[in-house]
């Protein structure tokens, strides 16, 4: 098992990026079917028993597709979120890694009298 790995973290961010359209594209889909289904309550009719007995249902569901729409869309959300801080990581460590050996290459070559690597 190897002690490397290797990220790309333009690639993920891009990536993130289509995450994040997703995510818009879950709201935008939500917002639609609650504009679209709300002209379609009145089907079952309002007052009669037909109504009485069907809306509650109609209603339950209506309220379960637009909780199912919201959730996979924050759930999107949260992982392009996440990714991105993950994204963050990966530049600070690569920033201190190099910064160290930057650091380290200076001292050799102080020691060495400026010649670096002997």
């Amino acid at each position: 098992m190897s002690n490397r790995y290797y990220a790309n973290p333009n690639r993920i961010e891009a990536g993130t990026r289509q995450l994040e359209a997703i995510a818009e594209l879950a709201r935008k889909m939500t917002s639609d079917f609650l504009i679209e289904s709300n002209g379609t309550s009145t089907w079952p009719g309002v007052d009669d028993d037909f109504a009485k007995q069907v809306r509650p249902q109609e209603k339950k569901d209506r309220e379960a597709t637009r909780e199912t729409c919201e959730a996979l869309g924050k759930a999107v959300a949260g992982i392009s979120r996440g990714t991105l801080e993950n994204v963050k990581s990966m530049h600070a460590l690569r920033g201190e890694t190099l910064g160290n050996i930057a650091k380290q290459d200076s001292r050799i070559s102080d020691a060495n009298g400026g010649h670096g690597r002997r």
